[in-house]
């Protein structure tokens, strides 16, 4: 695989094999990029090991992260982690706030500015071991040189300025991390037969109702795929 502008798109499919992380190393492993950006929604501590792996076999030195903050599927731990590696350069943490804009989106962009060049997932595949490995997912992975590639940068980095200016956007930091875990480990608890349907491994958790003021919202959320804010 070279950088040449191509576009394919990623079926997940464990029972065949293929899978978003498969997608992301042939970029890795084929051409060298020095910087990352992960925006998802949730994120797990196996999630988040997996991408430092994977950015530490390439050539990858500086990491952005915007990750939500769910309170739920979103481990205190992968905050963590992200924070502490050395590759980091900022953690975004996207809070979820009734009546204020819900983080759903998922992308992983490599890029090298002196080339330039990128490589761009965007997908259904959250910062999971489920999402990039073991769900059924879809996605599309977008490789560029040149100055579409220098687009693709210009682009990026403009969106994620974007996204820092929101209100339910900060940049963590380990005392805020301490505050969410403080959170994460007083969540409600659904009833055993309904955490069974919703849970498929030790990576997830149930969501929780979240009640503020006159209303509540409910998240489902399958096995680290996409989740679904409803207001009653």
């Amino acid at each position: 695989m070279n950088t040449a502008n191509r576009d394919v798109v990623v079926f997940q499919d464990p029972v065949l094999g293929v899978s978003t992380l498969a997608a992301l190393e042939s970029c890795i492993y084929a051409e060298p990029y020095r910087e990352a950006t992960v925006i998802t929604a949730f994120a797990t501590r196996r999630g988040v090991q997996t991408i430092l792996r994977l950015a530490e076999s390439g050539n990858v030195t500086t990491i952005r992260w915007v990750l939500g903050l769910d309170g739920v599927v979103t481990q205190p731990s992968a905050l963590s982690l992200a924070l502490e590696s050395p590759m980091t350069s900022k953690v975004f943490g996207w809070h979820s706030k009734p009546r204020q804009p819900v983080l759903h989106a998922k992308m992983y962009a490599f890029i090298d500015r002196d080339e330039p060049r990128s490589s761009l997932y965007v997908g259904s595949s959250n910062l999971t071991l489920a999402g990039l490995l073991l769900n059924v997912e879809a996605g599309n992975l977008a490789t560029a040189s040149g100055r579409d590639a220098r687009m693709v940068i210009r682009e990026c980095d403009g969106w994620l300025t974007r996204l820092s200016t929101y209100a339910v956007c900060q940049e963590l930091t380990t005392t805020m991390i301490a505050d969410y875990e403080r959170r994460y480990r007083r969540r409600p608890r659904l009833p055993r037969g309904i955490r069974d349907c919703l849970l498929s491994n030790e990576d997830e958790r149930d969501e929780p109702v979240v009640v503020a003021g006159a209303s509540a919202w409910i998240q489902v959320v399958v096995r680290g795929g996409s989740g679904n804010q409803i207001e009653i």
